[in-house]
């Protein structure tokens, strides 16, 4: 019977204040598990031995819509939304009553965040200024409908509800429609919308700010902190958050290297046809188009990562706040990462083995290198296999970690997640 993420949640391996490395095994048969568009969209490879790649963000894309899809958990970098949208949405729900933030954290993102909104007296400065019309070239358009379309420093606005949100320091009107502005070009006709006095774009955001003085630091680092609290892929891999003001890097915790094949692989395409033709003008000439599909008949990758315990500490002493929970969704969508992205371009893609070097030191910096530890994991080819054998299980002896023993003493523990989520197929 397959478990969840909950049944793993008390492992050692979810344990945030503990450092991890660990060494990830997969497979694809007939597919492409990672095209390069620079290349024809063929497989990635290692030009210096025809070795394949597959990037970390290949992974962690998998990993996101996992924990999206499956466990409905909230992400950031996603394609549903735009990042500016989640930034400003933030922003705009950290004084709710529900928020986990503190008051410090509130009270200075109250002093970075302002937001104008409609109201229901359209009389409104915000309200007459949305539906006022300006020229761009030979036609009018909408403060509203333009604002949709632009692109300003520091500014959101959201085409469902017409609310307006800035991320800035408290200054003067003139100030902040030079910083709205910016270095984009704008028409003359719109550049005096955002600079005329008391009803204008950048008179109506002076005028709303809080009177709590400058923004400094504190509104970023409290931003981060938010950041943080409401998106898991945020908490666990990190994100540059040049999304409204630039706040700068969240360095996560939770880190992968590129995968690499265990073999040379051999880049294959395969020529397609198709009978649906996309343009009417060929239709009568032509009854097929064709295509390519780049693929590999069959190879193992290997790929680590690594999970630095004092950058997955709470807010309060610097971290992103890992939490066991996070953990356990992390491994729970590694394991079945590839089964919930199944497409035809993949092929058969297959999590083989997890293995997790869980260091049981109480200050999270670890008791070993990782590269000691990798050289304990025995792979053997097994005998009579040839470049026509595929499987892992039919490649390779299943794994083992020599000298368990010392490494137990020396405060690493050795765990396989995969037994625990699939126990009935040990």
């Amino acid at each position: 019977m397959r478990k969840t993420y909950k049944d793993i949640i008390n492992e050692p391996y979810c344990d945030p204040t503990k450092r991890m490395d660990f060494v990830l095994f997969f497979e694809v048969e007939h597919g492409n598990p990672n095209g390069d568009p620079d290349a024809g969209n063929l497989p990635r490879l290692d030009p210096t031995d025809n070795h394949g790649i597959v990037t970390d963000v290949s992974t962690k894309r998998k990993i996101r819509d996992y924990l999206q899809a499956a466990l409905n958990r909230p992400i950031f970098i996603q394609n549903k939304t735009a990042l500016n949208s989640l930034y400003f949405k933030t922003a705009r729900e950290s004084d709710s009553p529900d928020s986990k933030l503190d008051s410090e954290d509130k009270e200075a993102i109250r002093s970075l965040a302002t937001f104008l909104q409609p109201t229901d007296d359209k009389g409104q400065p915000y309200d007459k200024l949305l539906a006022e019309t300006v020229k761009l070239g030979d036609s009018e358009i909408t403060v509203s409908d333009w604002l949709t379309e632009c692109e300003l420093e520091n500014v959101s606005f959201d085409t469902l509800t017409s609310i307006l949100g800035y991320l800035g320091e408290n200054k003067e009107a003139r100030k902040i429609a030079a910083e709205i502005i910016g270095e984009n070009e704008i028409a003359d006709t719109v550049k005096a919308l955002i600079e005329r006095p008391k009803t204008g774009l950048a008179a109506l955001i002076a005028a709303s700010k809080k009177q709590s003085g400058k923004l400094g630091r504190d509104g970023l680092e409290a931003m981060k902190r938010a950041m943080c609290l409401n998106f898991d892929d945020i908490r666990l891999f990190g994100a540059v958050l040049t999304a409204g003001t630039n706040a700068g890097q969240i360095r996560g915790p939770m880190q992968l290297t590129f995968g690499r094949s265990l073999e040379p692989i051999v880049p294959i395409e395969a020529t397609i046809t198709r009978v649906a033709i996309t343009k009417a003008s060929d239709f009568l000439k032509k009854q097929t188009e064709m295509g390519r599909k780049p693929f590999i008949s069959w190879a193992a990758y290997e790929q680590t990562g690594f999970y630095n315990a004092p950058l997955g500490a709470d807010a309060a002493h610097g971290g992103t706040g890992v939490t066991r929970e996070d953990l356990a969704c992390f491994w729970e969508a590694i394991a079945n990462m590839f089964p919930e992205a199944k497409s035809a371009a993949n092929g058969r893609m297959n999590v083989c083995d997890l293995i997790v070097f869980v260091h049981e030191d109480g200050n999270g910096r670890g008791c070993a290198p990782f590269h000691k530890l990798r050289e304990k994991i025995s792979l053997v080819k097994k005998e009579g296999t040839d470049e026509f054998t595929k499987g892992f299980g039919s490649v390779y002896e299943p794994i083992m970690i020599e000298n368990l023993d010392k490494i137990n003493a020396a405060g690493i523990k050795v765990y396989w997640p995969l037994a625990d989520l699939w126990p009935d197929l040990g």
